[in-house]
């Protein structure tokens, strides 16, 4: 279970399309996606990530190198 969640969390992290990223935060009732440095350096994401968090969910708060999205 713990092996299946880390793997999803990487799916999530990683995906290429807005609509996988609410499909997997809908399957897996998560309600905050947390990004943070350590998120951006684990995951290696960039500004065409945050794009696709952008254009899928619902920011609510962004500090610093802080931002936290939840479904719209």
């Amino acid at each position: 279970m713990i092996r299946e969640r880390s793997d999803v969390v990487s799916e999530i992290y990683l995906a290429s399309d807005p609509e996988t990223v609410v499909q997997l935060l809908t399957q897996w009732h998560v309600d905050y996606l947390y990004m943070g440095n350590t998120e951006r350096y684990h995951f290696d994401l960039g500004d065409a990530n945050i794009a696709i968090y952008d254009s899928a969910l619902r920011l609510l708060f962004t500090q610093g190198g802080v931002r936290v999205y939840t479904l719209p």
